[in-house]
């Protein structure tokens, strides 16, 4: 990405009228966002966006992910809004109501979340219903499952994880299967909810995931608490203090 900053930073200065500068803008922004200079992106393509052109739309989503990435959400949910204003038609609109929705996520906003993933003739749903398989149908979904447990509707959360196909990549399952147990456990099947809790410590060693493995000491601290085992559920909360 170094290399590519270098060699796209000497492009837009040698030909500042050629036809293909907004591409070069754009690839620049992108190339200082994989190096995690999120301001550097976004100045770079802000300064540029007004002649942006057909590529209008790239531009706000890469700014919006700039700010994303400096932890500016309300600076992102308000491009991203953007975006699907003036670009209804974009082919970035399913990632940004997705992205949309895990910046309520982060707030603990479950209702704008359903807002929106939920509706039927919303763009997420209509991208899903054609697009089953690519990152922002599969996080969409599962934002939108999580954002119905978060509410209590149980029977609509689990109904969401179905459309999940069975094989994810890792970390996405892993949060599926946390999901799952804790549906269980609100169901009150306690036991059922503490083997799947089992199999989440075991993941998260196997994978080397230290914040996956503190949660699941704490969903599995907290069932053992359920069934009145006061010392296992100790033992349990010693090695979530110790994990943290």
């Amino acid at each position: 990405w170094g290399t590519s900053a270098r060699w796209l930073k000497e492009f837009i200065q040698r030909h500042a009228d050629s036809p293909r500068r907004q591409l070069a803008v754009l690839l620049l922004g992108q190339s200082y966002f994989q190096q995690d200079a999120f301001k550097e992106a976004y100045a770079v393509l802000s300064n540029d966006r007004l002649v942006a052109g057909p590529l209008a739309d790239e531009f706000l989503f890469w700014m919006a992910e700039c700010r994303m990435g400096q932890g500016n959400l309300e600076a992102a949910a308000q491009i991203y809004q953007e975006l699907l204003r003036e670009h209804p038609e974009s082919s970035r609109s399913a990632e940004a109501i997705v992205a949309l929705a895990n910046v309520s996520a982060r707030q603990e906003d479950w209702v704008k979340v359903v807002e929106h993933l939920q509706p039927a003739d919303g763009v997420f749903q209509k991208h899903a219903a054609n697009t089953s398989g690519d990152e922002a149908t599969l996080e969409g979904r599962l934002l939108l499952a999580q954002a119905l447990f978060e509410q209590g509707d149980l029977p609509s959360a689990r109904s969401a994880l179905g459309f999940l196909p069975k094989k994810m990549r890792p970390e996405r399952d892993w949060r599926r299967r946390l999901l799952l147990a804790k549906i269980a456990t609100v169901e009150g099947s306690v036991d059922k909810a503490l083997l799947m809790g089992d199999q989440l410590r075991t993941i998260a060693e196997q994978q080397n995931w230290s914040d996956q493995l503190v949660s699941a000491y704490q969903l599995r601290a907290e069932l053992i608490e359920r069934k009145s085992q006061w010392s296992k559920a100790a033992q349990e909360y010693s090695l979530l203090l110790k994990g943290e």
